[in-house]
């Protein structure tokens, strides 16, 4: 409504959108080579997982579904947490933290560090446990979907009658928007268990969510 509207953040430049969609092409190019890394270790027979997890049928690709996607939950907690590190965030996490105000297009805006980083999770996942290449490939849709929405900008996640997050367990838009702009706090991807446990969840998380779906509609993050 009008009342919120003076809580919004100034829009990200076009000029700062363009920069970031050139960057998360690079990212895609490292996650896609990384791939490309993986399917040849296969193909020469190097590593049997994928094949593996097809023999162990459906069921296992459930549980190793809902397993990676915990698995990269907490790798990214703790990735993402050390990267904020004074020594580190310069080189790491600088290029991503410069939308304060971020955009769909912020998402894979990562320092070539940090794309690394990030896009080593699979190799080390596939070498330790089974998992076929569908399960992959759903779990890439479901963290591309996730992180993207995250980094839209407008509140569309659920509230109940006391305007407080319907599933409090998943992170939402302006639990990650708080991140942005005041990185100190809510490093989770999907959860907010690690941050719940580990005391790193915005003390006043729950207060910026209550406004932001105060409009019982998706409504910009009034994070300030």
């Amino acid at each position: 409504g009008e009342s919120q509207s003076a809580q919004f953040g100034n829009p990200t430049p076009d000029s700062n959108i363009t920069l970031d969609a050139l960057v998360s092409l690079r990212t895609v190019a490292i996650f896609s080579t990384i791939g490309l890394f993986m399917f040849s270790l296969e193909r020469f027979g190097k590593m049997t997982g994928p094949g593996t997890a097809m023999a162990w049928g459906w069921q296992w690709g459930v549980v190793s579904l809902v397993a990676m996607i915990l698995g990269h939950d907490t790798y990214f907690y703790f990735t993402h947490r050390a990267m904020h590190h004074r020594r580190l965030m310069a080189k790491f996490h600088k290029r991503h933290h410069r939308s304060h105000n971020p955009s769909p297009f912020s998402a894979y805006s990562f320092d070539l560090a940090e794309g690394v980083v990030q896009a080593i999770f699979v190799p080390i996942w596939m070498m330790m446990v089974p998992t076929s290449w569908p399960v992959v490939g759903i779990f890439m849709i479901h963290q591309i979907a996730r992180n993207t929405i995250g980094h839209c900008g407008y509140e569309i996640f659920p509230s109940n009658r006391r305007g407080r997050p319907f599933f409090g367990f998943l992170t939402t838009v302006t639990h990650h928007d708080l991140h942005h702009r005041q990185g100190r706090y809510n490093y989770g991807l999907y959860f907010s268990w690690w941050d719940k446990w580990l005391g790193t969840e915005h003390p006043q998380y729950l207060d910026h969510f209550s406004a932001a779906v105060s409009d019982q509609a998706p409504t910009k993050t009034g994070v300030t």
